[in-house]
Formats: structure tokens, C-alpha cells, sequence
């Protein structure tokens, strides 16, 4: 199509076009995506958001999970500006700091479990889990043991999408047309510490680095764990030698009802990756949070070594400012204990669907909530094609306002932390009224 000036004047069918012609979208069928185009979002406030055309939806999914204080929060935007204006951006190599990143790090430190109080910044999950992985190697090779380098990760497990956390992840779609994982990656029963165990004996205890592990799946399904797995996983991590790695990086900041989701569980991990809620969305940032035990160990033995790792934009001055004005938000309105009790309501609410024969599972922890549909539940029997009836309730929600995420069949629930009340009726209300079309649609 010819040049055009893009301006805020152009009307939405010149945007769609724009779009189709030129930006490449992740997670998206594209021959799907040619031919519909985009739903254009323009606008947030709290748990809304509105499209070009004036639509408003309850945002369920929390444009992916990493909204948590609301949209259009004016005291992010504004740390954002000013910080911009003094200070945009710094490089952190070579011992150059900003001051966002210290009192980031810090609070970081003080917010987290057990010694877990030195961070290392990214810019998203992917890469704090490449910087965990790394850092789990590092570890035993400063011991002399570079041996160990094997990670171990659990089936329907999600931890990024770069080869290396590719290969973590436990959901073989996202594989497809990728080539092979590369080597040093396993996984193993998603509910089974038993299974953990067997597999660093096969492997080798010597071979085995680290284990990884969401404290409740979250691309997988949202899927709590049985409530003695963590503590088993502990202790068979602690009994040969491996770091246990918890990636909170869709549970972090009071999505499950605590600060982070390993808290259920009185488990401190070794490594704790972050992003996402960190900074609610407003920029992009993660982070690895490393135990002073390893800290220490890859300090003492490096010596003057270069820890040779990093990215640009590690420790983002604009990035950490919006990180800390978020955290406030979380902190002072206890948005913690709030996602306990609004999710606890929705959980309960959503339960009320197994009243429609689809609908095999229902589950949640905190504001994560799954619908899982079968065409025969009692069986397990799937629809076909596979992830039909996800599509249809997800269609017809978007038709009545609000965005939800279907993977497959299931029907993944995971809104910002403000959600009210009355939202979650308008949710659930909406959901019900896609599993009733699917019925009829999907006999």
C-alpha cells in the first residue's frame, strides 16, 4: 500500500490495514490475523479497556497477566515522565548504577523470602529465566564442577519463548516449526516430586544444575500444585546438590494472594525470577533474584573475573522508577490481600459452571482462575478439532465485553488485582453465556 502519515486522525479500517501490512504479532494465527485484522486498543482505566471503535472490555487477562494496579494509573505515568526527564536511560555495565535501580534492588531484597537480595534486571521473563539458567551454571562452575549444568523443568510448564527457555517449557505447541531443544533440558511429571527425584538419578546427580518451577502453572492452565510437592522438591534439591529456580514471574506481586506465589508453601528457593506485575505493564522489565549463598560462591570464586553477562537495557533507570512507584501502589493497598479475597469470590463464582455438562475442571489460586471443557468430562473426551470450544467462549465473551484467554479448551481467567465485584459477576456472566454457545455450536 502506498506511504501514509500516521497520525491519531487516521480512522480505525486505515489502522487495521496499517497493522496487517506491517506488524508481526506474536502468538497469533496469521493467516487468521490477515484476514480479521487486530482489535485495537486505545484507552484503560482500572479493569477496563476501550478499542478504536469505542468498545469496552473487562480485562480478564490482564494483557497478559501483567496488569495488577489498573490501567491509567496517573501516579506511574508520572514517575514516568519525570524520571524520563531527568534521567531516561544509563547504561549499567562497567559499575555504573542509577539511583530507580538501587532502591528497586533494594526493596526487591527486602521483599522477598529467606536471602534471596541481590538482582540481576532484564527486560521480561524470557530473559530473567536465560539469566537463571546461566547464573545456576555459573554457580558450579565457580565451584569446579561445570559439569553440572542440566536443567530440569515440569511438563505444561512455561518459561519463555528463546531457544533456551524454550526448551525449559514443557508445552511442546510452542515448539512447533522451531527446531529441536537444545540439549541439557528435561522435563518431568507436572505433580510428581517423586518424579523430580528419578530424574536427577537417570541424569545424574553430578550432571543436574537446577530445577525450575512456576508455583502454579500459568500458560499451562493455572494449575496449583498438590500442597506437600514444594517442600518434597526442597528436599530432594537440597539432597543432591542441584538450585532449586521458582520462576514467579506470572505468580510475583500478589497475583496468588501473597507476595509471591512460593509463600504458600513456606519454600525459599535459590534463584526467583520476576516480571510482568513488577511494574504492572506501564514499561518493560524483569529480573533474577539470587540467594546470598550463591551470590557469595560466584563472587569469592570468580575474583577478578567478569561475570560476562548482561543485556542494554539491564537496570533501566524509566523502567525501575515505574517498577517502584507500582510496588508502593501493591504495598499500600494491600492489593495481596485484596486478590485473596476478590479471588476467592471468583473461584467460587466460576464453580457455579460445573452446572454445564462441558465444563470438566474448574481451579484458581488468588486472581488465576481455569475453566477446563470436555466434550465428555467423565472421560476427559476432548472436542474436535482441540481448542474449538476455547475459541467460542472466547468469541462470545469478547462479544459481550470481555477478554479472556483460551488455551485449547481451557478458559484461562487472570485480571488485575483491582478487579471488583461486580466485574467478576460481568466476567463469569460472560463466560457462561460462551460455554451455553459452545454447547450448541459443539453437540
Amino acid at each position: 500500500m502506498p506511504n501514509a502519515t500516521i497520525t491519531a486522525e487516521l480512522r480505525s479500517e486505515e489502522l487495521r490495514e496499517l497493522d496487517k501490512a506491517h506488524f508481526l504479532h506474536p502468538g497469533v494465527s496469521l493467516s487468521r490475523h490477515s484476514r480479521a485484522g487486530p482489535i485495537i486498543i486505545v484507552s484503560g482505566q482500572g479493569s477496563c479497556l476501550r478499542d478504536v471503535d469505542g468498545n469496552e472490555y473487562i480485562d480478564g487477562y490482564a494483557a497478559m497477566g501483567t496488569q495488577l494496579v489498573g490501567h491509567g494509573r496517573a501516579e506511574i505515568s508520572d514517575a514516568i515522565y519525570a524520571q524520563s526527564k531527568e534521567l531516561c536511560f544509563s547504561t549499567s555495565f562497567y559499575h555504573y548504577s542509577n539511583v530507580p535501580a538501587i532502591r528497586l534492588a533494594a526493596k526487591l531484597a527486602s521483599l522477598a523470602p529467606g536471602d534471596l537480595d541481590h538482582v540481576f534486571f532484564t527486560s521480561g521473563g524470557s530473559e530473567a529465566n536465560e539469566t537463571a539458567f546461566k547464573m545456576a551454571r555459573c554457580y558450579f562452575s565457580a565451584l569446579g564442577r561445570p559439569e553440572k549444568h542440566k536443567i530440569i523443568s515440569r511438563q505444561r510448564s512455561y518459561h519463555g519463548l528463546t531457544i533456551a527457555t524454550l526448551s525449559a517449557s514443557g508445552l511442546p505447541q510452542f515448539r512447533k516449526f522451531f527446531g529441536p531443544p537444545v540439549p541439557g533440558f528435561r522435563q518431568v511429571d507436572t505433580h510428581s516430586a517423586d518424579a523430580l527425584e528419578q530424574a536427577i538419578l537417570e541424569e545424574g546427580p553430578d550432571t543436574v544444575a537446577a530445577f525450575i518451577a512456576e508455583p502454579m502453572l500459568g500458560v499451562g492452565g493455572h494449575v496449583p500444585p498438590l500442597d506437600d510437592y514444594f517442600p518434597k522438591v526442597r528436599a530432594i534439591c537440597d539432597k543432591y546438590g542441584v538450585l532449586f529456580i521458582c520462576d514467579e514471574v506470572v505468580c510475583g506481586f500478589g497475583r496468588t494472594g501473597k507476595w509471591f506465589g512460593i509463600q504458600h508453601w513456606n519454600v525459599v528457593p535459590d534463584i526467583m525470577t520476576i516480571a510482568k506485575g513488577v511494574t504492572s505493564g506501564y514499561l518493560p522489565l524483569g529480573g533474577a533474584i539470587i540467594s546470598r549463598r550463591v551470590f557469595d560462591t560466584i563472587e569469592s570464586e570468580l575474583g577478578e573475573q567478569v561475570l560476562s553477562h548482561g543485556f542494554t537495557f539491564s537496570g533501566h533507570a524509566t523502567c525501575c522508577a515505574a517498577a517502584n512507584v507500582n510496588l508502593a501502589i501493591i504495598e499500600r493497598e494491600n492489593l495481596p490481600e485484596q486478590a485473596a479475597k476478590t479471588g476467592a469470590y471468583l473461584l467460587g463464582q466460576l464453580q457455579e459452571l460445573r452446572r454445564y455438562p462441558i465444563v470438566g475442571e474448574v481451579r484458581g489460586l488468588g486472581m488465576a482462575a481455569a475453566v477446563e471443557l470436555w466434550r465428555d468430562p467423565g472421560r476427559k473426551k476432548p472436542f474436535d478439532p482441540a481448542g474449538a470450544a476455547g475459541r467460542i467462549v472466547y468469541e462470545t465473551a469478547l462479544k459481550a465485553g470481555v477478554i479472556v484467554r483460551p488455551s485449547g479448551d481451557t478458559i484461562s481467567i487472570r485480571p488485575p488485582l483491582v478487579l471488583t465485584r461486580n466485574e467478576v459477576d460481568k466476567l463469569v456472566a460472560a463466560v457462561a453465556a460462551g460455554i451455553r454457545q459452545t454447547q450448541e455450536q459443539l453437540p
